[in-house]
């Protein structure tokens, strides 16, 4: 990949959104809650936190969408990413 994200951001693939209740049911896009946890790719030179490339992460609603070569990406301040996952 070629971007680096610049002052304390992070660029993360988000997750795949929900297309199907537990119980079978198909779910319009409209209805489809975006989803809250990604897969950091990309992280700035000056990031004060613990945040590194490949760790899952959870996020709120929030970021710039950019389109990348590995598909649909959130850019977003390091203060947004709420913790890492396990």
């Amino acid at each position: 990949m070629n971007f680096i994200p610049l002052t304390c951001r992070v660029l993360i693939k988000p997750g795949e959104a929900i297309e199907v209740t537990p119980g079978g049911i198909y779910l319009p896009d409209a209805a489809q809650e975006k989803p809250m946890k990604g897969i950091v790719i990309a992280v700035a030179d000056d990031l004060k936190s613990r945040i590194q490339v490949n760790d899952e992460v959870v996020y709120g609603y929030s970021g710039t969408e950019i389109k990348m070569d590995e598909g649909d990406c959130l850019l977003m301040h390091e203060n947004e990413v709420y913790g890492i996952l396990n």
